[in-house]
Order: structure tokens, then C-alpha cells, then sequence
């Protein structure tokens, strides 16, 4: 097996671990990093400036150089840079979750146009293969959900909240210390980060692409001391899942917080830590757990990809072609139960209250929502400064969405302020 020569875009957390890696004499038979783009020709970096050029073209059209491993921040430039890529033939390898949420079929056809590989691992879940799991073993058994936490920086945040007693700002000062959050954390902690994922997962578990519009998305970042309270007094702990499934041509998909016990498979899941819950028909609940944030972790998933290029491998999306997207619905009726809190003046939020309560001027309880109202609850929600969380793990059911409301609601008849 030759070596490729490679192009690498972007010298920040992630790319500077692939750098890492690639110098391993592990892995150096893998290729060499011919020429790294950057923006700033002044930034100080940890290698010689003559590795670096600042004009992507030097890359792109460099007909020497065979795969693209793109790494940098912004969607827009990254999406400009992979279909150029792809365009003259070269092989591409992605971490943007983002570009990929809003690209991800146009760039699949042109991949499958050129005959080239288009792989994005490290996007979805940091260190688990989540992709390549779906991409290979699920490709005939029916999957009923996929789901779990997606995001490492909030998980980090939420665990040093439950853990330490820490408050939200200074955990997530922490997770930007650590190097787990950018400067602007807005896309980890309002959830965006994780809904970008799910939609990547979604397409490769069921072969239909989500509107990022239309998924009910609420973060952590109006999280506020009874939330925290709430839980302890409960034994719970707080989590941010992303979750999707499908039955009788119906989906439900999200991102939401949600309160666990200690039965949950999330309960254990610390830290910077991503984690994974599905199942399908003939199989029983499967359980993945990585790390999901830092440089490390992400750069090996791209070192995976380019051992699978090396080795001939492409995603194959097979899904997409045995689902009539055309009779996929949203299926707004399902039933929630939530964990809700909001100020007493918010009259645009009409709840159908279980149990409720009223504490300096925010009431809050356990209450029951449809599908329908949970997107719109959502965006009162944000606009408040209130806060929503389902009432149990999603998964936990039989083989249709969220069969255990009536057993959620019998709980709730136990629960205590």
C-alpha cells in the first residue's frame, strides 16, 4: 500500500491531532501531509511556517495530492473546499457536522459521481464508529431508534454540574480550559452541535435527511438552579439526548435535555463522553461509549477513514434507497411526558399539568405534550429563559415511540418537591 499524499485545511484542535497522529511512526505509512492551509499567516504555531500556504488552490489543484482532510470552523468555506475536492477527483475527509447537515447529499452524489471516497466519521459521536456501524451492520434488519449524547462539552458541563456543584458558567469555563468548547460555545450548549449529528446519523440509520428547521431542539444553556434541584431531589441526573426512530412510516426525532435514573444507560456517561443507544428488530439494545470531545478522539476517527480509503472502502447509503422518502411523516402525535419550567407571565405556553408548582415566579412540574406542541413549546421555552426536559430515556419502551407514557404519568403520582 503507497502513502497518499495528503492536504490538510485547518491547524486548530483537531487538525494539529491529526498532525500528531500521522508523525506516529504507527501511522506515517498512511501518507504525509504535503501542504497544510491556513488563514492567519501570523498566528504562532508549534511547526515551521513551511508547512503552511494560505491559499487553498495550492491544495485543490495540486494534482499530486490525492485526499483532502478538511478540519476548520466555518461550514460555508469547508463546503467550498470539499466539492471543489471532490470535483477534481480527490478523496475527502470531513469533521464538519454543520456543512455536512445542510450539504450532505449534494456532496454524496458528486463522491459517487467522481467514483471517489466521501467519508465523515470524526463529524458524528468523536472516538465511536457510529456511521460505520450503521453504513455495515444494520443494512437489513429494521432499525427502531438511534440515540443518546451526542455533544462532550455539555456532558462535561452537566457532570461537573451534578457532580461538583459547580454553576453553568464556570463548568463551562472548564470545558474551554480543557479545550472541549470553543470561545463561542453557543453551538454546544443550545444543542445545535448535537442536532447537526443526529441529522448525519439519521441519514445513514434510515436514509432520510431531517429539516434542521423542523426537529424540536432546545440546549442546556437556561438550565437555572431549581432545574438542578429538582433532579438531585429525584435521583436523577441531567443529560442533553438526541434521538430518532421510525415506525409505520412515521418518525420522531429531537434534542432535548432529559432527566435519568440510575437504571439508564446515560446514568454512567461522565465527563467529555459521547454515548450511543439503538436497537433494531431482531437484536437487542446496543450500547457505544467514547469519548467525544478533545483533539485526540476526533483526529483518530479521521485516521480511521483514511486506513478505510486505503483499503478501498466507501459508505455505501444503502438505506436510501430501500425508504420511499415520500411517505416518511413526522408524527406529531406522540405523547411526552416533561419535566417543564417557565415564568408565570409566559401565556403563549398553555400546559396540561400534572403535577405543578410555583416558586418565585416560575412554576414548574411534570406535564404532557404532543410532538406538535413540543416544537413549539421549545421556542417559547428558549425566548423565556425556561427550560424542558423529557421525563425518562426515550428508548425506554417496546417496539413503538414512547409506549411508557402511561407508566411515566403513574410516576409521577410518586414525585415530591
Amino acid at each position: 500500500m503507497r502513502g497518499f499524499n495528503i492536504g490538510l485545511f485547518g491547524f486548530g484542535t483537531v487538525g494539529q491531532g491529526v498532525y500528531d497522529i500521522l508523525k506516529d511512526l504507527n501511522y506515517s505509512k498512511l501518507g504525509t501531509i504535503q501542504k497544510i492551509c491556513v488563514k492567519d499567516p501570523v498566528k504562532s504555531r508549534k511547526i515551521s511556517k513551511e508547512n503552511f500556504v494560505y491559499n487553498k488552490e495550492e491544495i485543490l489543484l495540486d494534482e499530486k495530492i490525492d485526499v483532502i482532510i478538511e478540519t476548520i470552523d466555518d461550514p460555508e468555506e469547508a463546503f467550498k473546499i470539499v466539492k471543489t475536492a471532490l470535483d477534481h477527483k480527490k478523496h475527502v475527509i470531513t469533521a464538519n457536522k454543520k456543512m455536512l447537515a445542510y450539504h450532505l447529499k449534494e456532496l454524496t452524489n458528486i463522491a459517487k459521481t467522481q467514483g471517489v471516497a466521501f467519508l465523515y466519521e470524526a463529524s458524528s459521536c468523536g472516538s465511536i464508529p457510529i456511521i460505520r456501524l450503521l453504513d455495515n451492520f444494520y443494512t437489513i434488519d429494521e432499525l427502531l431508534y438511534v440515540g443518546g449524547i451526542f455533544n462532550g462539552t455539555t456532558n462535561y458541563i452537566l457532570h461537573k454540574i451534578d457532580e461538583e456543584n459547580l454553576i453553568f458558567q464556570t463548568a463551562l469555563k472548564q470545558a474551554q480550559e480543557k479545550g472541549f468548547a470553543e470561545s463561542d460555545p453557543t453551538n454546544d450548549i443550545e444543542g445545535l452541535d448535537s442536532l447537526y449529528k443526529l441529522i448525519i446519523i439519521t441519514y445513514h440509520a434510515y436514509g432520510i435527511m431531517l429539516d434542521v428547521k423542523k426537529v424540536p431542539l432546545l440546549g442546556i444553556s437556561t438550565l437555572n438552579d431549581i432545574d438542578i434541584k429538582f433532579a438531585k431531589k429525584h435521583h436523577l441526573k441531567i443529560r442533553l439526548v438526541a434521538y430518532s426512530g421510525i415506525k409505520n412510516n412515521q418518525y420522531v426525532a429531537f434534542v432535548l435535555p432529559i432527566f435519568v435514573n440510575k437504571n439508564s444507560p446515560l446514568y454512567h456517561t461522565e465527563y467529555e463522553y459521547n454515548a450511543v443507544v439503538l436497537e433494531s428488530r431482531y437484536s437487542s439494545q446496543q450500547f457505544l461509549k467514547g469519548k467525544g470531545a478533545g483533539s485526540y478522539p476526533t483526529a483518530s476517527s479521521i485516521i480511521a477513514d483514511l486506513q478505510s480509503i486505503a483499503n478501498n472502502y466507501k459508505y455505501r447509503n444503502h438505506k436510501e434507497s430501500t425508504v420511499n422518502i415520500g411517505t416518511i411523516d413526522f408524527d406529531k402525535d406522540i405523547k411526552f411526558v416533561v419535566y417543564l419550567r417557565k415564568n408565570v407571565l409566559s401565556d403563549n405556553i398553555l400546559i396540561n399539568w400534572e403535577k405543578r408548582y410555583v416558586l418565585d415566579n416560575q412554576e414548574f412540574g411534570i406535564a404532557n405534550v404532543n410532538l406538535k406542541e413540543l416544537k413549539k413549546i421549545t421556542e417559547e421555552i428558549r425566548k423565556s429563559n425556561g427550560f424542558i426536559a423529557l421525563w425518562n430515556d426515550p428508548w425506554n419502551r417496546k417496539n413503538t415511540h414512547l409506549e411508557n407514557h402511561i407508566e411515566q404519568v403513574k410516576e409521577v403520582n410518586q414525585i415530591e418537591i
